[in-house]
């Protein structure tokens, strides 16, 4: 097994290879690949899902499942058994995770995405649209969405624009991949057709190496199956997958973890972290809540930031750190919220004068004005405001660019009695 670094190190190796200005046509070294780890805890972890399911079925009068099963059989088993048609899965699901708030580590991938200097590509197991939504948020608009093997032909290696890749669907649609037979089925080859997740994610892992969070990899799933063969001859920048445990490291499959350009990062190895890997439900509790038949754990944390995680790796530290290194500014809509409406507005409208009609039946320029003169008012408020306030505000400033340390110092000079409440 190779051996597992600390997040700095893995932090400063991918940070090494990124070119600082991608619009020049540098290459783009690296693809995202996210699981649960990055959308807990808005939807339920594959545990609290099957725990609705059994509870369902029970009441429906079904059985309990051979012994014999493993989590993941088990957890198909009660799901089929609860919903046993498609569509009813798929309403279920929706239910679990429609409309539900987005979560920080989706903002800060969607922050890294949008700057574009470590890849313009996310590969997730996930059905939920968080990440989607976290870019149209700061006002991203170019995404392309594939979550189905009939549009893989649409995406475009070659361009600019950002790039998402559902492997097993979304919760919208019925054909989602959810169940044993379903997943094994995204991660077959197809003799008759190139236009299947496999041949996707074969197109992409060519040029690019993953960085891989939130995910703890399930051998019969499509992302594995696709790694598995790209992993048969050399990358060509390293490839990087943060554990959220450090038992997660020796549930891994050794063609990944021996392979010589695989860099595996962990929390640091603790007694605590050494109980942890020996508890029976620690791949259980965490699954993969998109493909559920994993039987490891499926989030990232980062090392020692909670107290009562201090074993634990967080995917949205990971990307902290990221943002952090790469010195990346925080999103225009949390620098100048007003004039990034103003901007967003604007850009939708016909020119001046094309439709007047039109324009005069909404009135746009009359909002947009009123929202500038908002913000004038603003600039203005802020000029005059106290030493406190503009302290205040370059904390803030400095959290957005996931910059702690700056933050810390400067809130170490403001007096909380110069603040107003």
């Amino acid at each position: 097994m190779n051996e597992v670094i600390s997040i700095e190190d893995a932090v400063r190796e991918i940070v090494q290879a990124c070119p600082c200005d991608p619009a020049a046509g540098e290459v783009r070294p690296f693809v995202f690949i996210v699981g649960a780890g990055i959308s807990t805890p808005s939807v339920p972890l594959s545990s609290e899902i099957e725990d609705l399911c059994r509870k369902k079925a029970e009441t429906d009068g079904v059985g309990f499942p051979p012994t014999s099963f493993t989590p993941a059989q088990r957890y198909s088993y009660w799901f089929a058994k609860a919903y046993p048609h498609p569509a009813q899965r798929q309403r279920f699901l929706k239910n679990l995770i429609d409309k539900k708030p987005i979560t920080f580590a989706n903002f800060r991938l969607a922050q890294l995405l949008m700057s574009r200097r470590l890849g313009n590509f996310a590969i997730t197991t996930n059905f939920d649209d968080f990440l989607s939504r976290a870019l149209s948020v700061f006002g991203e608009e170019s995404v392309l969405v594939c979550d189905d093997p009939s549009v893989v032909n649409r995406l475009d290696l070659a361009g600019d624009g950002l790039q998402i890749i559902h492997v097993h669907g979304t919760y919208r649609f019925y054909d989602l991949a959810n169940l044993t037979p379903e997943i094994e089925g995204r991660a077959q080859a197809a003799p008759d057709t190139v236009m299947t997740m496999l041949s996707a994610l074969d197109t992409v892992f060519r040029d690019h190496s993953p960085i891989v969070l939130g995910y703890a990899g399930w051998e019969n799933d499509v992302v594995m199956s696709a790694l598995r063969r790209r992993l048969n001859a050399t990358l060509p920048y390293r490839m990087y997958w943060f554990c959220h445990r450090r038992s997660v490291v020796t549930s891994l499959p050794s063609w990944l973890t021996r392979h010589r350009e695989v860099v595996l990062c962990a929390p640091p190895e603790t007694p605590e972290s050494g109980e942890a890997s020996q508890s029976p439900g620690d791949g259980i509790e965490a699954l993969d809540r998109s493909k559920p038949e994993s039987e490891c754990p499926s989030e990232s944390r980062a090392e020692a930031i909670s107290d009562d995680n201090k074993d634990t790796l967080d995917a949205h530290v990971v990307l902290d750190r990221l943002i952090s290194r790469l010195g990346l500014e925080a999103p225009a809509l949390l620098r100048d919220p007003l004039g990034f409406f103003a901007d967003r507005i604007g850009k939708s409208l016909p020119e001046e004068g094309a439709n007047p009609t039109g324009d005069e039946a909404f009135s746009f320029a009359s909002v947009i004005g009123s929202v500038n003169k908002a913000r004038k008012l603003l600039q203005r408020a802020t000029a005059a405001s106290g030493h406190a306030e503009t302290l205040l505000e370059r904390v803030k400033d400095a959290v957005r660019r996931s910059d702690y340390e700056t933050a810390l110092r400067t809130a170490q000079n403001i007096s909380v009695e110069d603040l107003d409440e």
